[in-house]
């Protein structure tokens, strides 16, 4: 980034350099594209993350495959997400019987239900890391 005499700025081409690809301080990796971020307790086999972009389900009350990310030969070890909506809340959360969200990945897909309506068709950002099988 350049700083110019008298004014802060961002140039522009470096915000298109970073685009699709952030890299904390810490040298995390948060992708779209498949990342090797390091290796599982055996010290050999490589974790993954993937960052997905997507959409909540279209109504409440149903449970909707909100993308095609699957854990067919793989082993989750973790995913954490948030929606973007009239409020934002976390892709799974119990507030009471009329206030939830409950998101699963299943073989065919990442699966949620919700009773918020300030969910449906929401921005919805999920950050899954996982191992895959031999």
């Amino acid at each position: 980034m350049a700083l110019r005499a008298g004014r802060v700025g961002v140039n522009p081409a470096d915000v298109d350099a970073i685009t699709g690809h952030i890299t904390t301080a810490g040298g995390s990796s948060y992708s779209e594209e498949e990342t090797v971020i390091g290796t599982w307790v055996d010290g050999i086999t490589p974790i993954y993350r993937k960052v997905i972009q997507c959409k909540g389900p279209t109504a409440t009350e149903t449970a909707s495959i909100i993308d095609s990310f699957n854990n067919v030969g793989k082993h989750i070890i973790n995913f954490h997400g948030y929606t973007q909506g009239a409020i934002t809340f976390p892709i799974n959360f119990y507030g009471s019987a009329t206030n939830y969200a409950y998101t699963t990945i299943r073989e065919n897909g990442i699966s949620m239900i919700t009773l918020t309506g300030a969910i449906v068709n929401a921005d919805i950002i999920i950050v899954v890391e996982y191992i895959k099988e031999d």
